[in-house]
Formats: C-alpha cells, sequence, structure tokens
C-alpha cells in the first residue's frame, strides 16, 4: 500500500472521526467508522508516527464498542492497538470480561495529540496567537466537556494533584493501578479548590467562553486580563502542560470507569447515571489491586452472600501494611460502585 497515500486518505477523514463536540456520540457511528475505514488500512501500517493524528481518535472511538460477545470487534480492536503499539512491545494488553490497558503509549499519544493539535487547528492564525488565545478556549472546551459528564470525580482528582498529591503515571499504569490510585485520592466533593494555574474551574471556563478577554505577550510571559482587571500571568509551556494534565486526568478517569463497565452499550451516554459494577469487574479489580500490591492469590471462592480470599504476602509485611491494602482494595470497590 502507497504510504503517503494512506496518509492522505486519513488525514482527508479527519473531521470524520472527530464530530462536532456539540453532537450527541453515536457508538454505532463510530463502530461503522472503524470498521469500514480504519481495519483494512491497519494491516498494512507498519510504522508508529505514520497515525500519530490518530493515535487518540482510535483510543477514544475504542471506548465506544461493548466488547462482551462481540468477538469480531474484539480481535479488531486487539489488532489496532497491537499495530498502534508496536514500539512499545514490553506492555501486554489483556482483554477478558473488561479491558486492562498499560498507560505509556497512550499518554504518549496525548502529549503528540495535544502538542500537534495547536499547531494544525488553526494555520490562519500567528504563532503568538495560536500559543495562548486558542489554548485559553481549548482549556476550556476540555473543561466543559468533563464538568458536564465527570463533575463529581474531576474535582476530586484535580484537589488531590494541586494539594502535592499527583498521580503516579509512569510505566505500566493498569486499570487496576488507576482504581486503586483514584480511590486513594479522592478526598473533595466541591469544584471550589486551586486548580491548574491557581485559577477555580469555573473562572477558567468562563475565560475560554467569553470574548472579553484580552491578551498582551512578552517573550517569556502572556498575560490575560479578565472580569475585573483580573490578571493570568503564565508562560505558553504552562498552557501546554496544563492541558496535558487535565487530558491525562481526564482520560485515565474515564477509561477506568468506561472500560469496567462495558456490559452496558450505551454507557458513555450517562456513565455516572447508568454505569453498572458486575460480579466480574469486582473480582477483577480485587485481583489486580492486590497483584499490584505484590500479593499471592491463594484461594478466590464467591457465593451469592460469601467471598472467601486467601492471600500470601512473599514479603512478610506487617500485619498493619496488608489491612491498609486490603482497606484502599475496598475503597477501590466502593470508588466504582459509587
Amino acid at each position: 500500500m502507497d504510504n503517503d497515500k494512506f496518509i492522505r486518505d486519513l488525514n482527508t477523514n479527519l473531521e470524520f472521526f472527530s464530530p462536532p463536540p456539540n453532537l450527541p456520540h453515536d457508538s454505532q457511528f463510530i463502530e461503522n467508522a472503524i470498521l469500514r475505514e480504519l481495519g483494512p488500512y491497519f494491516r498494512h501500517v507498519d510504522k508508529l508516527h505514520e497515525i500519530l493524528y490518530f493515535k487518540t481518535h482510535i483510543w477514544e472511538c475504542a471506548i465506544f464498542l461493548s466488547l462482551k460477545n462481540r468477538p469480531e470487534k474484539l480481535e479488531l480492536f486487539n489488532e489496532i492497538f497491537s499495530i498502534v503499539n508496536n514500539a512499545h512491545s514490553s506492555n501486554t494488553y489483556l482483554f477478558s470480561h473488561y479491558l486492562r490497558s498499560t498507560w505509556q503509549s497512550i499518554r504518549e499519544a496525548l502529549k503528540n495529540f495535544t502538542d500537534l493539535y495547536f499547531l494544525q487547528r488553526k494555520k490562519e492564525l500567528t504563532p503568538t496567537r495560536l500559543s495562548v488565545k486558542i489554548s485559553f478556549q481549548e482549556i476550556g472546551l476540555i473543561i466543559e466537556e468533563s464538568l458536564s459528564h465527570f463533575v463529581k470525580h474531576i474535582s476530586y482528582l484535580l484537589h488531590a494533584h494541586s494539594h502535592g498529591e499527583p498521580l503516579n503515571l509512569t510505566g505500566d499504569i493498569t486499570l487496576g493501578k488507576a482504581t486503586y490510585i483514584l480511590s486513594s485520592n479522592a478526598k473533595l466533593k466541591q469544584l471550589t479548590h486551586p486548580a491548574p494555574l491557581h485559577i477555580p474551574l469555573n473562572q477558567l471556563r468562563n475565560i475560554a467562553y467569553h470574548s472579553n478577554y484580552t491578551i498582551q505577550n512578552d517573550p517569556s510571559t502572556s498575560i490575560c486580563t479578565y472580569g475585573s482587571n483580573n490578571k493570568i500571568h503564565v508562560q505558553y509551556a504552562d498552557i501546554i502542560k496544563t492541558i496535558i494534565e487535565l487530558i491525562d486526568l481526564y482520560n485515565i478517569l474515564k477509561t477506568a470507569n468506561s472500560f469496567y463497565t462495558v456490559d452496558n452499550e450505551n454507557f458513555v451516554h450517562d456513565l455516572m447515571a447508568t454505569s453498572t459494577v458486575t460480579t466480574e469487574t469486582i473480582i477483577a479489580t480485587i485481583s489486580e489491586i492486590l497483584t499490584y500490591n505484590k500479593l499471592q492469590i491463594q484461594e478466590f471462592e464467591h457465593t451469592s452472600n460469601r467471598w472467601k480470599i486467601t492471600i500470601l504476602d512473599p514479603y512478610a509485611r506487617q500485619n498493619d501494611d496488608i489491612k491498609n491494602i486490603l482497606r484502599d482494595t475496598l475503597q477501590a470497590i466502593s470508588f466504582l460502585s459509587g
């Protein structure tokens, strides 16, 4: 296959795979798009950088697929992810009742996508205007989507992040580990805490959605003036870093919830209201967290009203340490069920 033609075709269809944010997501539309347009192409792609623009889109599309009892979709999804991540052979992707995904390559894709997004989206703008004004607007769009679907949980994460408790997003992050981290940092239920750039989320959203702010630039600092002469002093790198942090937090949250609830065909539309936690989800989560903490499961029995788990600690840690791990495991289950 002609690689140049492949890239041209994909870029021609970029908007097709990126429906406007004001349109509701249609899972069948995206399923058909993947099966019809992407399937044949990815069997011939062998260079990771050639699909840089589409790594994030593929991943976003894939979460709409219901994997339960859909082996043909599962096979295609597995194939796409294997090719997209061919430069990360150390990562392992396991598919069973839910998808347990590593995060390193996804985070790389998000970072690359973020950097290129602003360079490609508004080519007619000068670099100065692009690096500041458009960035503030895009931050607002990201926050708007986050607030509309995940207002409670995004506040948990941003509070923990802004209070010196950053998420450990290095290395391979399985969903069990992600849930473990999320539940351990879930402390605040209000959106009144400091947010990135030390601006409350509601103010940052207002800045992005209203035209009554101005941008001034010097070689090192951009000044955004809004409201009653309120000013924000930031560098372009700070804005990009903030966007990346928001995307990281938002997507690790969305994926940890969505992939655990694939039993619900329409879970994306009203995720927090309709998501269900199956017995398989609970078993998988418990197993994932215990394994992450280097505990060996010797016995795992479950009946309608009784659970029995026998574990072995090869490191002979103190009882209190084991109790803390078990407590955090229960918190993770509560987080998923809440």
